[in-house]
This record gives C-alpha cells, sequence and structure tokens, in this order.
C-alpha cells in the first residue's frame, strides 16, 4: 500500500519544470484571490485562497493528492463563476452587463481563463507527481520495524558528516599545514 502522505519524494526532471510553473501558478493565484477581495467580495476572496494554500502544500511536499484537491476546487470555482456571470448577464443583458460594470464582468471573464489555464497545468503536474511516486515508489517497512524508535537529530548529523567527510586534498610543493 502506498502512503500518499510522506513529505517530498523525488521528482523527474519534467516534475521539477511543473513544480516551477506551479509555484508562479501559485504566486497568480494569491494575485487574482487578492484583486477579487478588493474588487467584488471579501468573503469570495478569503474563500478564493484555500486554493493557494492547498497548492503550496502540495508543491513542497510533492504530494499528487494536494494537487488534484487543486484541481477539484478549480473545476468547481470555473463552474460557480461561469454560472455567476451567464446568470447576471441573462438578467440585464450581455452588453449592457459589460457596459454597467466593465470592471468586473473583465475580471470574471479573466478569472475564467486562469482557472482553465491553471487546471491544464495542475493536471499536467498531478500525473507527473503520480508517476513520480510510482517511479521512486515509498519504502514499506514491517511492523517490528515502524515500532522501532527513530534516530535523534545528533545522530542523524553525525551520520551525515561521517558520510559527507572528505579528506582534505594533498598539499603542493613545500607547503605547511597549519
Amino acid at each position: 500500500m502506498v502512503n500518499c502522505c510522506r513529505l517530498a519524494h523525488k521528482l523527474t526532471k519534467k516534475g521539477i519544470k511543473l513544480k516551477g510553473y506551479l509555484r508562479n501558478l501559485n504566486y497568480a493565484h494569491i494575485i487574482v484571490a487578492v484583486m477579487i477581495m478588493y474588487i467584488l467580495k471579501l468573503e469570495i476572496g478569503l474563500i478564493e485562497l484555500i486554493s493557494p494554500i492547498i497548492l503550496s502544500i502540495g508543491i513542497s511536499q510533492n504530494n499528487y493528492w494536494n494537487i488534484l484537491i487543486y484541481f477539484i476546487l478549480n473545476v468547481m470555482g470555473i463552474m460557480y463563476k461561469s454560472y455567476y456571470l451567464v446568470k447576471s448577464c441573462i438578467a440585464i443583458g450581455f452588453l449592457e452587463s459589460f457596459n454597467r460594470y466593465p470592471l468586473i464582468k473583465t475580471l470574471e471573464v479573466l478569472v475564467i481563463v486562469f482557472y482553465i489555464i491553471a487546471n491544464t497545468f495542475a493536471w499536467k503536474a498531478y500525473e507527473e507527481f503520480k508517476e513520480s511516486a510510482d517511479l521512486y515508489p515509498y519504502e514499506e517497512s514491517s511492523d517490528s520495524e515502524s515500532n522501532q524508535e527513530l534516530p535523534s537529530f545528533n545522530e542523524r548529523l553525525e551520520r551525515e558528516l561521517i558520510r559527507d567527510y572528505r579528506a582534505p586534498p594533498p598539499l603542493a610543493g613545500n607547503a605547511r599545514r597549519i
């Protein structure tokens, strides 16, 4: 059984590239949420901030489940914002609604386009992170191993220092060590 909640696993080169795209997408999503808070409603913008938080957790842990949750929230956002845009345009007419509220309607259309772009990258990243998790599977441990006490920070640091220790290169000529 795969433990999907484990911290970061290795990524392929494509996964690392998509992780960079997702990081930029996360910053853009935060900007969009702030614009929504300022232009539309504070409550909608605060709810909108949940998605970047979930995405940042997924990016930091290379967790494909968080990327999938981000994708699902964005699909729900597309449906809600499309419904809201169409409903308001039908009520007073499409051109009339854009003439009355040009900034708000333009923002709503741009947010829908942003969601579509974000979902494209999120789905590609989900597939790549899942593939990376399958390529580098988590090591299964038996019950007896899982009950063992984990090494302390100092023990792990000593292991790292011993493993990474390299003797200094030999000195050239008549140079002396101090």
